[in-house]
């Protein structure tokens, strides 16, 4: 760590002993694996800091977070995020994907999500914004723009952080998945967000007014969801959406 960068660690009070001063800089204040997809529209990362998802609410104009995982209300990812989400009041949706894979029902259901102009822009992500970042990301081009596996497959594997000879099973789940829609056996689901059942975000609201809230639809209660185990993505399907639109916002 160079001398300049250990002074402003210092000045924010950050530790910078063996690297660690310079882990946490660069996770509270860099953007992970941020990319727009499409402007106006589409942005993919993974889990953010506070600090950087609200930088790309703000910047991008975020409506919607989808958050690609399984999490329980008490992992600190989840309240630092619904802290951001109650004070910004973005709708946040959770598709429950397990480990690094997804069904097909969860791409299918991720890639709506993404295609509802009502909820765009979305910011999506899961935590390392790599391999079900990029399964939803390639449902989305292949359900809703008509592009084949192999396109979709060539777009998420063209990512710096992407490995193509070693994402394998990513790579059979995007040809899995457009031999599926083109065989016409992945349903639309027709969400009714506006009638979603609603349950306040970690915490009570905040007191300035934010009135962002997350409601279960289809799927347990993301407590009761095991915490340790085999890493599976048989999990039902279903949504976590929270909230309002952002104030000022049509």
């Amino acid at each position: 760590m160079n001398r300049r960068r250990a002074i402003v660690l210092t000045l924010l009070g950050v530790p910078t002993t063996l690297g660690l001063g310079t882990a946490i800089f660069r996770d509270d204040l860099l953007e992970k694996r941020v990319a727009v997809i499409e402007p106006g529209r589409l942005v993919r990362g993974a889990w953010q800091r506070p600090g950087p998802l609200r930088r790309i609410i703000d910047r991008e104009g975020i409506r919607t977070i989808v958050s690609l995982t399984a999490i329980n209300r008490d992992d600190p990812k989840y309240v630092a995020q619904a802290k951001v989400v109650r004070e910004t009041g973005v709708d946040w949706i959770i598709v429950p994907m397990r480990g690094s894979r997804a069904t097909l029902d969860q791409m299918a259901e991720a890639a709506d999500l993404l295609a509802d102009p009502a909820r765009q822009p979305a910011y999506f992500h899961c935590v390392a914004g790599h391999h079900r970042t990029s399964l939803a990301h390639a449902a989305y081009r292949i359900r809703h723009e008509g592009w084949t596996g192999p396109q979709a497959w060539r777009e998420v594997a063209s990512f710096p952080w992407a490995r193509p000879d070693l994402d394998r099973e990513d790579r059979r789940l995007i040809e899995a998945f457009a031999a599926a829609q083109g065989a016409g056996t992945l349903p639309r689901r027709d969400v009714d967000h506006a009638n979603a059942p609603s349950f306040e975000v970690g915490s009570p609201p905040d007191p300035r007014g934010g009135r962002s809230r997350v409601g279960v639809r289809g799927i347990p209660n993301l407590d009761e969801q095991p915490r340790r185990g085999p890493e599976r993505s048989d999990l039902p399907l279903g949504t976590n959406a929270g909230g309002q639109p952002r104030p000022g916002r049509a």
